[in-house]
């Protein structure tokens, strides 16, 4: 073999082990709160899969970007749950149905006792009748947050409110482009869930629709923000994105 070949081969194998390592690349993200640095969110990536920690620390989801499926975790239960798409499908139907029958015993009722309830139904679960309709604006303004020059864009949907966001490219972070499309899938995933359902079900934004990684978000119902406070890059255990052992599986009641 040359010394011509032996170099060919060599930068191949070298930009090959690269684009590998880049394509799996695990990465962690931690959100606090502006005002109090309480940490408000965890999101941890590793070879497509999606751990979402929220800062009730009283569960976690679990997001397989390969298969589209949702796994909430509930160690008070010691259980969890399995969402994929055509489960996703059919809960909507059902709470759709639900929502009819609901929507008709409404029409019944004289329109001041009707019109309390419905208040009350949206006040308390946030739910309708309707698919909720998202839009994500940019409002030409910049912020310098967490050392990032970013982008802010409002983030709407339905007359559920606002949130406020600061995003910056995803590349900005050091976050693989396939780090970057897990996080995106699961967002867009839970929104069209959320919508189907007629509410929010803790969602506040949508990252496709947004067009890049949020250093800040601020819903208008809160008085502080949520920052992005650092973006770890390294090994994610393995352990964080299986099932504890002894967790039974709960089945989803369609009736």
């Amino acid at each position: 073999m040359n010394r011509m070949t032996k170099t060919v081969l060599t930068t191949t194998l070298v930009t090959l082990s690269l684009a590998a390592g880049q394509a799996m690349a695990d990465a962690r993200l931690v959100y606090v709160q502006s005002d109090t640095g309480k940490t408000m969110s965890i999101i941890t990536i590793k070879n497509g899969v999606v751990r979402m920690d929220d800062k009730d620390g009283d569960g976690w989801v679990l997001f397989d970007s390969g298969t589209e499926t949702l796994t909430t975790v509930d160690p008070e239960s010691r259980s969890y749950t399995v969402l994929d798409k055509a489960a996703m499908e059919k809960l909507g139907n059902t709470v759709s149905d639900a929502m009819k029958q609901m929507q008709a015993q409404l029409e019944s009722m004289p329109a001041e006792q009707r019109a309390m309830m419905e208040s009350m139904l949206k006040k308390q679960f946030g739910i309708s009748d309707d698919k909720v309709e998202t839009s994500a604006t940019r409002n030409g303004k910049t912020r310098e947050i967490a050392g990032h020059t970013c982008e802010e864009v409002v983030f709407r949907m339905g007359n559920q409110g606002e949130t406020l966001l600061c995003v910056v490219p995803t590349e900005e972070l050091g976050i693989s482009a396939a780090d970057a499309d897990a996080v995106a899938a699961m967002y867009r995933t839970m929104s069209q869930f959320a919508a189907e359902l007629g509410n929010s079900i803790g969602i506040s934004y949508s990252l496709p629709d947004v067009g890049g990684m949020p250093v800040y978000s601020r819903d208008s119902s809160d008085d502080a923000a949520d920052i992005l406070k650092r973006v770890e890059t390294g090994s994610q255990p393995a352990a964080l994105f299986d099932i504890p052992a002894g967790y039974r599986q709960q089945q989803v009641d369609f009736d």
